[in-house]
């Protein structure tokens, strides 16, 4: 394969070059025209300039001349130009020129046309890449080729001439010129100056790959680059380093993992391995490659049986009071240490509290407690204590001083605090039920139907105030309710008569009852259709229906053998909040969809709750609340919700008066935003269903609009 590569320069031309050729053959065929501009070059003296020849005001007026009298054929008038220059200077003397010319602002143009010219010339003359090489006298320089402009000139012809890559062709010119070791420092010098970087690591990419072939090991090329004999503390600043590491990347290996072991092997002692790292961390040039063996460290103490009372002193957090042990670098080391243990939190605790005490163990809580940076170690060492003391969730209720009367505990700051603890205890008393054990515990002392009214008070509430943190606090407790109840076996109309909510809907049909009621059903939704046995079920072509599966029902009946379903027509206002709020809850559930078949269910579900409120009575300014608005931002994020809500509301008003709605709302600033993105839904709908054009087009009614001329 090597052989094939070295002979690459010396491939045949392209079909596409032989045509470059024989058209350039056409446009020399003006030998007088040559002539004339080699004459003209003399006249205006421009042989005579010596430096800056393409900002020379005489080359400008010979390039001027020279471009008029070819104006007919202006890719031949450069080739003169090139041939009268070459003729001058020379093809590498030259080829360096333009290069030059390329990098500067004022001459860029016409450098890179004459550069294409030169090409060409080169091409009609049948030179392949190696012939330019040594033209370009790139075979006869020194160890600083590299740097040279003639080098980037011959890369861009190989490009031109051959599908071969320009740099592995490089590279092999280079492995034939000095052995590996030679080659990689050179290129490892190269890659640490600006003029040669790019080609360096260009490269370097084919010696990685050659060394990869050769089955070399990690090790074999860390002793070829002499990385052995460096000094430890020097290492990092090597620039040969980076090479290596780009090689074990390449072996799959992690490099720093392999290098901190190298280290470890200078530094017998590991907390002077750790003050080397963290003190190149703080060097620019190491801050990098240091940040990644930090990452490593954990790793090797725990290999080396390090327990969390060693690492927190080799780390010399011992030395570190209350106050400031947080704001130390170290810290997230061990903490990251600790998260390898099992228990760390317990672990957390134990060692903390060894080295303060009591005491100093509650200054460092509360110090934890004042930076949301550390909010979350505070939580952690606060439930050990509580655990040691053996306090129950019902004993940290009571300590956070919150009540089970009157639901303003679910309003308190502490509660997520008392979450957490319960959850914790969960997981170490209860096993596979840990998830409900926070509202497993409230419902100890409050009534399931009591507790899933004020959980729905406040979350209403939450959503009016816009109160993100304290809806997923209490959201928290709302959904392990609904996952305690589906694991009894209640299914939606079972949990709706529980608790009340037809009846409860029936007596006052205000917002908030219907928020509440809305927002159940959503996430009873969410766990009906998540349920494994529906992932499977078919989908009934002929009547929408999932098999064996009771589906959702929006009634207003709280008696389900009640055939006597008590629709009622509400006020605009009323109506629009029931239509947007059902809205947001299919929208939220809708992100747990994953097949058609749920999202017809889905569409089903938003039909019959359209039923029950009659939202097929309202007939102007739909669209225009706040609630429509509010929702804007979760109709795009739930791309599906939408086209549910958009397949629903043709069902009530036709596609036409849907798009004239739609279209009015566009125009209304304060439901622009809902109307345009379901007018987008609206689009895609008839894109599904295969609506002929012609059938959209008087939709829109676009066959009676008449033109009205500005």
């Amino acid at each position: 394969m090597l052989k094939e590569l070295a002979e690459a320069g010396k491939q045949k031309l392209t079909t596409a070059t032989k045509n470059l050729v024989e058209n350039t053959k056409l446009k020399m065929t003006f030998s007088n025209q040559q002539k004339n501009t080699d004459k003209l070059f003399t006249r205006l003296m421009v042989d005579k300039v010596e430096t800056n020849l393409f900002e020379n005001a005489q080359f400008g007026k010979w390039v001027t001349s020279v471009s008029k009298s070819y104006s007919k054929s202006p890719e031949a008038g450069d080739m003169a130009m090139v041939v009268t220059l070459t003729a001058r200077y020379g093809d590498e003397a030259l080829a360096s020129m333009l290069a030059a010319a390329k990098d500067v602002p004022s001459t860029q143009v016409l450098g890179a046309k004459l550069m294409r010219a030169q090409d060409s010339k080169w091409i009609t003359e049948g030179k392949t890449a190696d012939d330019v090489f040594k033209l370009l006298k790139l075979d006869e320089t020194t160890d600083d080729f590299l740097k040279s402009p003639s080098l980037t000139r011959w890369t861009q012809y190989v490009k031109t001439v051959s599908k071969e890559n320009p740099y592995e062709m490089l590279y092999l010119k280079l492995s034939k010129r000095y052995n590996e070791e030679e080659l990689a420092n050179l290129l490892v010098g190269a890659k640490n100056e600006l003029s040669t970087k790019n080609i360096a690591r260009d490269v370097e990419v084919y010696q990685l790959k050659r060394w990869t072939n050769s089955r070399k090991t990690e090790n074999d090329v860390y002793k070829m680059l002499k990385l052995q004999n460096e000094e430890p503390t020097k290492l990092l600043q090597n620039p040969a380093l980076n090479t290596w590491i780009s090689y074990v990347k390449t072996l799959n290996d992690d490099p720093y993992d392999e290098l901190l072991w190298k280290l470890a092997k200078h530094y017998n002692d590991n907390e002077k391995l750790a003050d080397f790292i963290f003190a190149s961390k703080n060097v620019p040039s190491t801050n990098i490659i240091a940040d990644k063996l930090e990452k490593q460290l954990p790793i090797l103490w725990l290999d080396k049986r390090k327990s969390a009372e060693d690492v927190f002193t080799l780390l010399k957090l011992k030395n570190m009071d209350e106050a400031n042990i947080f704001e130390n670098s170290r810290w997230n080391t061990w903490v990251d240490y600790l998260s390898l243990k099992p228990n760390p939190d317990e672990t957390m605790f134990m060692v903390l509290k060894k080295h303060y005490g009591d005491g100093g163990l509650s200054t460092l809580i509360e110090n934890a407690k004042k930076s949301e940076s550390t909010e979350t170690i505070a939580i952690k060492l606060q439930e050990e204590v509580w655990r040691k003391k053996k306090f129950s969730a019902n004993d940290v209720f009571q300590h956070l001083e919150l009540s089970y009367e009157g639901g303003a505990f679910l309003t308190s700051p502490a509660l997520s605090a008392w979450i957490s603890y319960a959850t914790k205890l969960g997981k170490i008393n209860q096993g596979s039920r840990a998830d409900l054990a926070a509202i497993t515990e409230l419902e100890k002392h409050i009534h399931y139907d009591k507790l899933a009214r004020m959980i729905g008070d406040v979350m209403y509430q939450a959503t009016q105030d816009k109160n993100v943190a304290l809806q997923k606090v209490v959201g928290t407790l709302q959904k392990q309710q609904f996952k305690q109840w589906k694991r009894n076996g209640w299914g939606e109309r079972q949990i709706s008569q529980r608790l009340g909510l037809t009846s409860r809907l029936r007596g006052q049909m205000t917002a908030k009852n219907i928020h509440i009621f809305l927002q159940l059903v959503a996430i009873a939704m969410v766990c009906t259709c998540t349920d494994g046995n529906i992932l499977n079920r078919n989908l009934d072509g002929s009547q929408n229906e999932i098999h064996r599966k009771p589906h959702l029902r929006f009634s207003t009946t709280a008696d389900q053998n009640d055939d006597t379903s008590e629709d009622r027509v509400f006020g605009v206002t009323t109506l629009k909040n029931v239509a947007a709020t059902g809205a947001h809850m299919i929208s939220s559930a809708a992100n747990n969809f994953v097949s058609d078949a749920k999202l017809k269910m889905m569409q089903q579900s938003t039909n019959r709750m359209f039923n029950r409120v009659q939202v097929g009575t309202v007939n102007s300014n739909f669209f225009e609340s706040a609630q429509f608005n509010n929702r804007a931002t979760s109709v795009q994020e739930h791309r599906k919700s939408n086209a549910a809500i958009v397949v629903t509301l043709p069902n009530r008003y036709g596609d036409e008066t849907l798009a004239c709605m739609l279209t009015a709302a566009k125009e209304v600033p304060d439901t622009k935003d809902i109307a345009l993105n379901m007018l987008k839904a609206q689009i895609d709908n008839w894109v599904v269903q295969k609506t002929p054009a012609d059938e959209v087009f008087k939709i829109l009614k676009l066959d009676k609009a008449g033109y009205k001329p500005e």
